[in-house]
This record gives C-alpha cells, structure tokens and sequence, in this order.
C-alpha cells in the first residue's frame, strides 16, 4: 500500500478549502460582504456574493496561490529604502 493510494493521507494532503474556496479566498470573499454589509446596513449588500464568488472561484481554479503572489508582489516591488542612497531600487536581499 503506498501514501499515495491511501484516503487518509490523501485527505491530509490536499489543501484547506471553504465553499469550494481556498482558504484565503474564502476569507477575502467573506470579509468583503460582511464589510459591505455593515457599511450599507442592508442585506441586499450580501447578494454581493453572486458577484464575488465566481471571480473568486475563476481566480482560484487558475492559481490557488492567487493571492500569496499578489501579496509577494506588492511587498517586494515599490519604492525601497535605498532609493535615496543609490539612486534606483534594488529588490535583492
């Protein structure tokens, strides 16, 4: 019997997920209704889902880590701290 074949391991491997979601986008998805919602104090702002469950969804089926590079992204690149001193960025560590 190997780990592969095996459904224990198998369900331990596979990634965390919410609503068919991964987790960060379940998160995301449910932080910006509920943030809709207390910003416009109605319950239509929760229908909102039907719009971001499937962008979610899309951006989820075509990169799970979807939001792990743009967070990545958004850290490394910018102005950096050396700037000043020598004139341009440099991202190297």
């Amino acid at each position: 019997m190997t780990v592969e074949k095996d459904t224990v391991y198998r369900g331990l491997l596979r990634p965390a997920k919410l609503f068919g979601l991964p987790l960060t986008s379940a998160v995301i998805l449910l932080a910006t209704v509920l943030l809709g919602f207390m910003w416009a104090e109605s319950f239509w702002a929760l229908s909102s889902v039907i719009v971001f469950y499937p962008a979610l969804f899309g951006l989820a089926k075509w990169d799970p880590n979807f939001f792990d590079v743009i967070t990545k992204t958004l850290k490394n690149f910018g102005p950096s701290k050396n700037r000043k001193v020598w004139g341009g960025d440099s991202y190297e560590p």
